[in-house]
């Protein structure tokens, strides 16, 4: 099962993203800079999205929810189970952000 990856940096902004990501969205590098890898999400699920994962930015806890990513191949919402974990150093402040999305789309 290919998983969608990607990191961010402490405060959100992407640092990569793996192949799939730019094959499934039709996304390129540019287009996602900063926080521009939310052109990706059904705009609905943003309005949920967005805040929870600036909560987790402040907290630190791990990010999971369920949303939906447009595939570029058919220009189709598909749901994915999102999870975004904080990794930290020896201080154990958050240095960045590793990310997967998963397609649940036939389990939903």
């Amino acid at each position: 099962m290919p998983h969608i990856t990607w990191t961010n940096n402490s405060q959100g902004d992407n640092l990569s993203f793996n192949d799939h990501w730019y094959e499934y969205t039709g996304l390129t590098s540019e287009e996602l800079r900063g926080w521009n890898w939310t052109k990706a999400y059904h705009p609905d699920d943003l309005e949920v999205l967005v805040p929870n994962y600036q909560d987790c930015l402040q907290t630190g806890r791990i990010y999971s929810m369920q949303a939906r990513i447009l595939r570029k191949a058919d220009n189709q919402y598909r749901w994915h189970i999102i999870k975004d974990v904080p990794i930290r150093d020896e201080q154990g402040e958050i240095t960045m952000w590793v990310g997967t999305a998963t397609d649940i789309q036939e389990q939903r």
